[in-house]
């Protein structure tokens, strides 16, 4: 095997001085040089900079504004307090850390990080790499520079710190304007607030402790902080995955009408919420109890499970097992059910031309967003989980830490595609967001409207079709709306899948091929970039839902949208989330 094991961390990294000292006593500048390290740090910052504030104002603009508590939002808020987590609990360990170029929180901070980013065979680190000097020095004490060179880890740094600065605040400006507009509390936006919720744990506890780690090229909060920030980072991406999963149901229950006529209330978004988080910590919290550990990852500087090793006293096998099957597919499954029962219901539909056009045009648009959202998970996490699993199944394999690395940064990311693509596709919740910023005034003057739209694709699932036939007008808009709310769902899936795919590829091919050689830079780029997930989700909510956005934007402008629209926004928004309710199996001829 190229790697070196010590206490609680194992170095799966070869390099040219031979010498592996612990991830949670010196800095990692022998894995890569400090640069890479201070650029992970400022990776992370980014990262915490924009997932927190943007995962809080969805979680403030949600709660102010009743109109945007929709069932289907409380998913949306539920993302949003999963991205807290993530931000608040990992990124801001992963950040201290890369700061550092090791784990400055020792193994309890390594499991704490490595819970809240999921929610170390040495003590809680292994390093899985060999280098030419022959040196492995713990993570959490000495920079990780003979893995990659600093210059890896300062970009490493730099792009948590992008991270922070776009996660931070769009997450926040999310709660936010939920919370401010009443117009967005639709029982769908509780579900895009519970995402921003998850992007703000991933930038305030997880990214901004990776960033500071990557900045000194160690993970210098031990493994204290390594198990903080690995916890945090599992957590916040968990309740987006399987936040993802539940408006993935909705959709496949109101479009196909598996169980007939359905109103999604805000009763089936609460407990849709309680279930994304059950599900996050039945995978986040076992490695702080003894199975599985959270331990550094690629170049040191970020924590997550540990899928390197086989030390039975861990069980490390059976929980890669557990978390894959349970965690990853079943969920994956699930969502590409659930679409593709609704892409063949909708063509039915459209051949047979039993719904109007106004209802058929919202349901489509609404699919679309929750789609898009589904995509950006893959695309977030696949890279990761593909190259964990390959790591976990081929024990000893020779790898780069860069290997590692890279999808373990790129799934980071997924903490910003689902606020990104619900603002981009929810015309309500955009303008919202234009109001909450620009102190009750919406510069863009087209309120009315977007409110309109967006909360028809908030409250898609409680309208009733059977009405849409009565007024043709009526169900051409229904039906817009719908189409919204789905454009909006998809870009979010789209923008975890960026985030995480990279990191699980990563993680999948590293456990496949235990003891293969891979560089820290292969890791840490996938891991970092999974972070940025914390951004996504409010972004999307902010971009696309404009009744949301004229809610945000009223809220930040402190009461005022200078964009003048907010009534049209309103109305715009409201069509979207309440399409869902609407019963196409009612509407009869005129």
């Amino acid at each position: 095997m190229n790697g070196t094991e010590g206490n609680n961390f194992y170095v799966p990294f070869s390099n040219r001085s031979g010498v592996v000292r612990s991830p949670f006593d010196y800095p990692q500048y022998y894995l890569a040089a400090p640069w890479k390290f201070f650029t992970l740090s400022a990776y992370m910052f980014l990262l915490i900079s924009l997932g927190l504030p943007i995962n809080l104002l969805t979680l403030v603009v949600t709660f102010k504004h009743k109109k945007l508590r929709q069932p289907l939002n409380f998913i949306l808020v539920n993302l949003a307090v999963a991205g807290l987590f993530m931000v608040l609990f990992g990124f801001t360990i992963t950040f201290y850390s890369a700061m550092n170029g090791y784990f400055v929180f020792g193994p309890t901070g390594c499991a704490t990080e490595g819970f809240m980013a999921t929610l170390g065979e040495g003590n809680n680190f292994y390093v899985p790499f060999s280098n030419r000097s022959g040196v492995v020095r713990s993570p959490f004490d000495y920079p990780q520079y003979y893995l990659a060179a600093p210059w890896k880890f300062f970009t490493l740094s730099a792009y948590m710190f992008l991270l922070i600065s776009l996660g931070l605040p769009i997450n926040l400006l999310t709660l936010v304007v939920t919370f401010k507009h009443k117009k967005l509390r639709q029982p769908l936006n509780f579900i895009l607030v519970n995402l921003a919720v998850a992007g703000l744990f991933m930038v305030l506890f997880g990214f901004t402790i990776t960033f500071y780690s990557a900045m000194n090229g160690y993970f210098v909060f031990g493994p204290t902080g390594c198990a903080t920030e690995g916890f945090m980072a599992t957590l916040g991406g968990e309740v987006a995955l399987w936040s993802l999963v539940v408006l993935a149901i909705e959709r496949y229950i109101v479009i196909c009408k598996p169980m007939g006529s359905f109103r999604f209330s805000s009763t089936h978004a609460s407990i849709g919420i309680a279930f994304t988080w059950v599900m996050a910590l039945t995978c986040a919290a076992p490695p702080i109890f003894g199975w599985s550990r959270y331990i550094p990852e690629g170049m040191q500087c970020s924590c997550g499970p540990d899928y390197y090793t086989m030390n039975p006293h861990f069980n490390n096998a059976s929980y890669v097992i557990y978390m894959f099957s349970v965690h990853f597919c079943v969920p994956v499954v699930i969502i590409f059910f659930s679409y593709g029962q609704l892409i063949c219901k909708v063509k039915e539909a459209a051949a047979a031309q039993q719904e109007s056009a106004t209802t058929q045009k919202a349901e489509r648009e609404v699919t679309r967003m929750v789609i898009l959202m589904v995509i950006g998970f893959l695309m977030a996490w696949t890279p990761y989980a593909s190259v964990a699993l390959w790591i976990f199944l081929n024990q000893g394999a020779d790898f780069s830490a860069t290997l590692m690395t890279i999808p373990a940064f790129f799934s980071k990311s997924s903490a910003l595609y689902n606020p990104i693509i619900y603002v981009l596709l929810n015309k309500q919740f955009r303008n919202c967001m234009i109001t909450t910023v620009c102190c009750g005034k919406n510069p863009l003057g087209d309120d009315d409207i977007s409110s309109t739209a967006s909360q028809s694709k908030t409250e898609v699932s409680s309208v009733s079709s059977s009405q849409a036939a009565a007024a043709q007008q009526e169900s051409a808009t229904t039906q817009k709306a719908e189409r919204e709310v789905t454009r909006m769902v998809i870009l979010m899936v789209i923008g975890f899948l960026m985030a995480w795919t990279p990191y699980a590829s990563v993680a999948l091919w590293i456990f496949l091929n235990q003891g293969a050689d891979f560089s820290a830079t292969l890791m840490t780029i996938p891991a970092f970039f999974s972070k940025s997930s914390a951004l996504y989700n409010p972004i999307i909510y902010v971009l696309l839902n404009k009744q949301f956005r004229n809610c945000m934007i009223t809220t930040v402008c402190c009461g005022k949208n200078p964009l003048g629209d907010d009534d049209i926004s309103s109305t715009a928004s409201q069509s979207k989330t309440e399409v869902s309710s609407v019963s196409s199996s009612q509407v009869s001829p005129a």
